[in-house]
């Protein structure tokens, strides 16, 4: 459960009282990794539908982290097989669940199904090594899968002294990663492989969130400012 917090600074003067605050839905995002998206590394389809889809990865706590797959809202294609690839074999994950809180009605997904592999796997460099899957349900068949404006969400429970922090380092290194099979793509309805886009080396990461403390002292500091100036 997400617990609300809020961080307020009063400062008072001539002028009355002066309050710096910071809302809970920011401190919140403290622990998410934002949106992580993909590049297709096929082209069967001849046009690139990677920007349709999204995930995104927050910190429940407990060594426990939620994967959030999103298919834009009016996309044509459908996820049906999600991959996980582990490069250095040094993150231990223990469980994978399926989040039902953040899993759309009719998304219906199995646990370590079939197929097991991405397809066109090999087109990643390094070639993708799939250690765990994720497919939709075979009852169903595709329509199970993440439709357009649908999402799946993914508890997975790290193990051992694996932990939030190392996943998100892993994921920005490109030594653990994600793919994912999307089918009935376009109007020829054809079907594409994709693994999560990694920030080039030295820069082109995604913008961090301060943590908890960062915004904290950015308050008080804002505060003693406005003292400062006040006092004169």
């Amino acid at each position: 459960m997400r617990h609300e917090t809020c961080i307020k600074v009063f400062v008072t003067n001539r002028l009355g009282l002066v309050c710096a605050s910071l809302a809970s839905s920011i401190v919140a995002t403290t622990s998410t990794a934002g949106a992580i998206t993909f590049d297709q590394i096929t082209n069967n389809s001849g046009q690139n539908y990677a920007a349709d889809f999204s995930l995104e990865v927050t910190d429940l706590g407990s060594n426990q982290a939620l994967f959030k797959f999103s298919n834009a809202a009016g996309a044509t294609g459908i996820i049906t097989l999600i991959v996980f690839d582990d490069v250095d074999a040094d993150l231990n994950i223990g469980t994978i669940a399926i989040n039902a809180a953040n899993t759309s009605a009719g998304v219906n997904f199995v646990i370590d199904g079939s197929p097991a592999n991405l397809p066109a796997g090999n087109n990643a460099v390094p070639p993708f090594d799939d250690d765990r899957s994720v497919s939709r349900a075979a009852a169903g068949g595709v329509s199970n899968g993440i439709d357009g404006g649908e999402m799946l969400g993914l508890t997975i429970t790290l193990s051992g002294m694996s932990s939030f922090a190392e996943l998100i380092g892993d994921l920005e290194a490109g030594t653990f990663r994600v793919g994912f099979h999307g089918q009935s793509l376009g109007a020829q309805e054809q079907s594409e492989s994709y693994i999560n886009t990694v920030p080039p080396p030295g820069g082109g990461e995604p913008p961090r969130v301060p943590a908890p403390g960062g915004l904290a002292l950015f308050a008080l500091g804002a505060a003693a400012l406005l003292f400062r100036r006040f006092r004169r």
